[in-house]
C-alpha cells in the first residue's frame, strides 16, 4: 500500500486543482448572474439554474477531497495531521463553502440580505482555496 501514496497524494492534487477551477467557473457564473441582476437586466434563467445546481454538488466534491486528504496522509504517515495548515486551510475552506450553500439556499427575491452574504461567503471559499492550493503545493514539493 506504501507504494501507492505518490500516486494518491497526485490523485488528490489533481482532484483538487480540476475542483479549483470548477470552483472559479462558478464564483463567475455567480459574479456575472449578479451584475445581470444589479444592471436590471432580465435574468438569465439558464446561467441561474446551473449556478444553483452546481453549488451543492461542487460543495460535495470538496467533501470528497478533504476526506482523500485525510486518507492520503493517514496511509503515508499512519496519521490524519501531517501538515497542520494544510488540515486547518481546507477545514476552513469546507466551512466557508458550506456556509456559502446555506445562504444561497435563503435567498429569496432580489433584494434578499442573503444575496450579499452568499458573495462573501463564496468570495471567501473562492480565498481559502487559493490559500489551500499555496499549502497543498508545499506539502507536495
Amino acid at each position: 500500500m506504501k507504494e501507492l501514496v505518490p500516486v494518491i497524494q497526485v490523485l488528490h492534487a489533481v482532484f483538487n486543482a480540476a475542483l479549483f477551477a470548477a470552483f472559479i467557473v462558478q464564483g463567475t457564473l455567480g459574479w456575472r448572474i449578479r451584475r445581470r441582476r444589479l444592471s436590471g437586466a432580465s435574468p438569465d434563467f439558464a446561467a441561474v439554474k446551473k449556478h444553483r445546481s452546481r453549488g451543492p454538488l461542487l460543495a460535495k466534491l470538496a467533501v470528497a477531497g478533504y476526506l482523500a486528504g485525510l486518507v492520503t496522509a493517514y496511509l503515508h504517515r499512519g496519521t490524519l495531521v501531517t501538515a497542520p495548515a494544510h488540515l486547518a486551510g481546507g477545514t476552513i475552506l469546507l466551512a466557508c463553502c458550506w456556509v456559502a450553500v446555506v445562504l444561497g439556499g435563503r435567498i429569496r427575491g432580489p433584494q434578499s440580505p442573503a444575496r450579499t452574504q452568499h458573495l462573501a461567503a463564496g468570495g471567501a471559499t473562492l480565498v481559502a482555496f487559493v490559500v489551500q492550493v499555496f499549502l497543498g503545493l508545499n506539502v507536495l514539493l
